[in-house]
C-alpha cells in the first residue's frame, strides 16, 4: 500500500512539474516606423522594454485626471517648453527652436520605440516633430488620454492640488 502511494505521487508530482515546463510563447509584434498605433491598440503594446512610454500632460492633470499605467510623466509645458526647445507660442516646430539636444537624448530613448500622449495630439506632434528631426525613427502619437479604453487606466482623484507655496 505504502509503495503505491509513493508511486502516485512520483506520478502526481511528474506531471504537476510536466505542466510548469510548458512554455507558453507569446508573439512579440514588431513596432515598425511607418506603423499607426493609437489609443484602440495601446494594451497591446503596454509593459514592453523597447518601448518608452510618456505622458507628456502636466502633473496636475495626471493626477486630477488620472493616468494609464506604465506612462512616465515628461511635462511638456511644466518642464520641456523653454527647457529643450523655444516654441515662442507656436506649435508650427522649426529646428531653430530646440535649445537643448542633451537633454532631448537623456530624456528620450533613440533604441526604442516611443508612445506619446498628452490631451490632445497638440504637443504630442510638435515632440514627435523634434524627435524625427533629430532621427528618432519610432515616436508614435497615440492620441489624447480621453481616448484610452483599456484596462491600465487609473482614474484621478479630482482634488489635486499642485503646489501650496508662496517664494
Amino acid at each position: 500500500m505504502r509503495k503505491i502511494f509513493v508511486l502516485m505521487m512520483i506520478v502526481i508530482l511528474g506531471m504537476t512539474l510536466s505542466g510548469c515546463n510548458s512554455s507558453k510563447e507569446v508573439e512579440i509584434i514588431q513596432i515598425e516606423p511607418d506603423d499607426l498605433i493609437t489609443m484602440a491598440e495601446l494594451d497591446t503594446f503596454l509593459f514592453r522594454d523597447d518601448v518608452q512610454y510618456v505622458d507628456l500632460r502636466n502633473f496636475n492633470s495626471r493626477y486630477m485626471s488620472g493616468y494609464i499605467e506604465g506612462f512616465e510623466n515628461i511635462p511638456f509645458f511644466d518642464y520641456l517648453d523653454y527647457r529643450i526647445f523655444d516654441r515662442n507660442g507656436e506649435y508650427e516646430f522649426s529646428p531653430d527652436q530646440i535649445v537643448n539636444t542633451r537633454e532631448i537624448e537623456r530624456l528620450f530613448n533613440p533604441d526604442k520605440a516611443i508612445f506619446l500622449y498628452a490631451d490632445g495630439c497638440i504637443r504630442s506632434g510638435y515632440l514627435k516633430d523634434v524627435l524625427d528631426y533629430l532621427g528618432y525613427e519610432r515616436v508614435y502619437v497615440l492620441g489624447g488620454f480621453y481616448e484610452y479604453q483599456g484596462e491600465h487606466l487609473i482614474i484621478g482623484t479630482g482634488d489635486f492640488v499642485f503646489g501650496d507655496m508662496f517664494s
